[in-house]
């Protein structure tokens, strides 16, 4: 549970912190309508609930005895990376 929970927050901790350094890069070029909320939707607000969501089924496997339960909600949080990162860019 450990392992797969550290794998998740590692891996998208990073898509967010990727995000967030990308929107920044949108704004600091002071070009009308960038970012559009599509961008800030998709470079952070997905990857800080994906992110959240993690720590959320950690928090319940380890506080409650629903241990199974969240192990197996949190194979489908790793698999959502592989169709996350195909339509990702990574600029504008």
């Amino acid at each position: 549970m450990r392992t797969l929970t550290v794998v998740n927050v590692l891996l998208w901790g990073a898509l967010l912190w990727l995000g967030i350094d990308l929107i920044k890069g949108a704004q600091s070029q002071h070009v009308v309508g960038l970012p559009n909320a599509g961008q800030i939707d998709y470079y952070i607000r997905v990857p800080a609930a994906m992110l959240l969501g993690t720590l959320a089924l950690f928090a319940l496997a380890r506080l409650t005895r629903f241990r199974r339960t969240a192990l197996i909600l949190q194979s489908p949080v790793l698999v959502c990376l592989v169709p996350f990162m195909l339509p990702y860019t990574g600029g504008i």
